[in-house]
Order: structure tokens, then sequence, then C-alpha cells
């Protein structure tokens, strides 16, 4: 490949980086409810940061933004899967309507023989949590 087509690559994957970046820190602020938004944006901005590094080449401004920004797109994103879930599943309403849903179903189709009941299971599951 021609040196100068390569630096162009080069550029323009490093440009791509920081654009990402920036797209997944924006979505995170104009896009709250779609925070697997910015979780790609970040992740796609990290990809094409370290792809235009090239063999042994040091990353340029616009690539180590990229990175920056990126990672921190991506680690927000990572920590609002974390508390929702958290929130979701030590909420006494979740628990609630879970032994509600679970109790319809054993109700449906209930267990028979020697096999635990839904119920009884989900009360030690969460049971252990509390």
């Amino acid at each position: 490949m021609d040196p100068l087509q390569y630096e162009f690559n080069r550029a323009k994957l490093s440009r791509l980086s920081r654009s990402f970046g920036m797209a997944s820190l924006l979505s995170l602020v104009f896009f709250t409810s779609y925070f697997f938004v910015a979780l790609g944006f970040g992740a796609l901005a990290i990809l094409f940061a370290y792809l235009s590094g090239g063999y042994g080449f040091k990353k340029d401004a616009n690539a180590k933004m990229g990175t920056i920004f990126g990672s921190i797109g991506l680690g927000i994103s990572i920590l609002v899967v974390i508390v929702s879930f958290a929130f979701l599943f030590f909420s006494k309403e979740f628990q609630t309507q879970m032994f509600d849903y679970v109790t319809q179903i054993d109700n449906m189709y209930g267990l028979t023989g020697s096999e635990e009941s839904l119920t009884s299971a989900l009360q030690k599951l969460l049971g252990g949590m509390q």
C-alpha cells in the first residue's frame, strides 16, 4: 500500500474514533433511556482508535480523545446497566410482582411430584438477598 494512502487511512480512522467517542458521550446526555447506544458508540470509538495506531505507531490526538471519550461512555453505560439491575432486584415492589407472577404460573401449570414449586424456589432465592 502507498505510504500516503496508509497515512490518510490512519487519519480517517482517528477522526472516526473521535467522532464516535463524542457521539458516545452525547448519546448519554441526550438519549438517557437508550444507554445501549452509548455502549456501541464507545466500543466503536475504542476500536477505531486502536486500528488507527497501526503497527507500532503512536496514536495522534484525535485517536487519544476517541479512546478517552469512548472509555468514559462505555464505562458509564456499563455502570447504568449494573445500577439498574441492582435497583430492580432489590426493590420490594419488584419482588412482590415476581411472587405474584410465579404464583400465577404455579397455579396455571402446577408442578407435581417431587419437583419444587417455583414460588418456594423464588422465596429461597430472594430470601437470601434480603
